[in-house]
């Protein structure tokens, strides 16, 4: 995440969650490695919609396909959802899927 990656420069992923806004940090164990980052201007135009289930960072899905991006999950096709193409300069992407716990 910091060093980068086959998708996105060393360093990178800090600038995008830096210019919409947000803060990150990251702790470790022995077991494992915990990543947060927390974008309050996108939770505040987000969070409200009932569909939206979460918002992260990361490769958006087709026609973006390849590039790192804001990534809005929602559940279903909200027809009075509405994302623009960017934020802040940011690209933005839907990703739609139903969760459910096994």
């Amino acid at each position: 995440m910091f060093q980068g990656s086959a998708n996105v420069k060393k360093a990178e992923h800090m600038a995008y969650i830096q210019k919409a806004g947000g803060t990150f940090n990251a702790s470790t164990s022995w077991d494992r490695t915990n990543y947060f980052q927390v974008v309050p201007s996108l939770i505040a135009h987000f969070n409200t919609h009932p569909a939206v289930t979460n918002i992260d960072i990361g490769v958006l899905d087709p026609p973006e396909a390849g590039v790192i991006g804001v990534r809005i999950h929602v559940r279903g096709k909200p027809d009075d959802l509405s994302v623009p193409a960017e934020i802040d300069g940011i690209p933005v992407g839907i990703v739609r899927g139903d969760y459910r716990l096994q």
